[in-house]
């Protein structure tokens, strides 16, 4: 039986507010977190991101997020103190591709070359040759 009047059935639209969609995405929610905040299921988060224009401000929200971390990391790498070399570090490894490498050397307690023995099947002996 059709619903007098409207003829529609089901329920109302999810009306989604563009903007929260935004600013949800600037701090990089999942769209799991921004259907939580939104009171929407996931499904219909997916469903207006493939309406004409929204994918492209969701992309442009989370770009703005990424912006606003990136001059964050430049404040603290500008600043003093631990966090500052710890930040300066971090986008040398990352910008500028550099690496740490730490050459080890192991000997054995009075200088002479390491040696490892492995247990198989229950002996430290080589297998036999067989």
């Amino acid at each position: 039986m059709a619903q007098s009047g409207t003829g529609k059935r089901g329920r109302p639209k999810t009306e989604i507010d563009p903007v929260q969609l935004e600013r949800l995405a600037q701090i990089h929610c999942t769209i799991d977190e921004a259907a939580a905040v939104l009171g929407c299921s996931k499904s219909t988060i997916i469903r207006y991101l493939k309406e004409p224009g929204n994918q492209e401000r969701w992309d442009a929200g989370r770009e703005k997020g990424r912006a606003s971390l990136r001059r964050l990391q430049w404040q603290h790498a500008n600043g003093t103190g631990a966090s500052a070399v710890t930040m300066t570090v971090h986008l040398s490894k990352h910008w500028l591709g550099e690496t740490e490498k730490v050459l080890q050397e192991v000997t054995g307690k009075d200088g002479t070359p390491f040696s490892l023995n492995v247990i198989i099947d229950g002996s430290s002996a080589p297998p036999k040759a067989g």
